[in-house]
């Protein structure tokens, strides 16, 4: 397909899945499979949809973030195996992305855009043994 061709909200088919366009950029494009998942992808690499496709995204995006929240990511979104930990929300960007810092601190790093659909809330328990755990 041509990038003058697809729209944000299409269905398109990307490595025999049906996806959605999230976003359309100059050269490539951003795609979300059903489980929430991300992917920059050339337009190249997409089909048109069968006729009568559905999305139905089966990860369900975090409710209550706002500044200073504290998160951490759902078990299945890969950075939960490099990142455990808790985070705290340090920024709203567009839509559903957040920026977020490890909490208590990790030599100034953060991480951006991070979407609704890879972090849960944590509850009180949660923080206040966070908070214990660094003294």
């Amino acid at each position: 397909m041509e990038i003058y061709q697809l729209r944000q909200g299409m269905l398109v088919t990307f490595q025999g899945e049906t996806v959605r366009v999230e976003k359309v950029k100059q050269k490539r494009l951003i795609v979300m499979k059903e489980d929430g998942r991300r992917w920059d992808v050339w337009p190249q690499n997409l089909k048109p949809a069968p006729e009568g496709a559905t999305f139905d995204l089966k990860v369900e995006a975090a409710t209550g973030l706002t500044l200073g929240s504290a998160v951490r990511f759902v078990a299945s979104n890969r950075n939960a195996v490099t990142n455990p930990g808790v985070f705290v929300i340090t920024g709203v960007r567009a839509g559903d992305e957040y920026q977020m810092a490890r909490f208590g601190g990790d030599g100034g790093r953060y991480f951006r855009s991070v979407p609704a659909t890879a972090l849960e809330v944590l509850s009180t328990a949660d923080v206040k043994a966070a908070l214990a755990y660094l003294g």
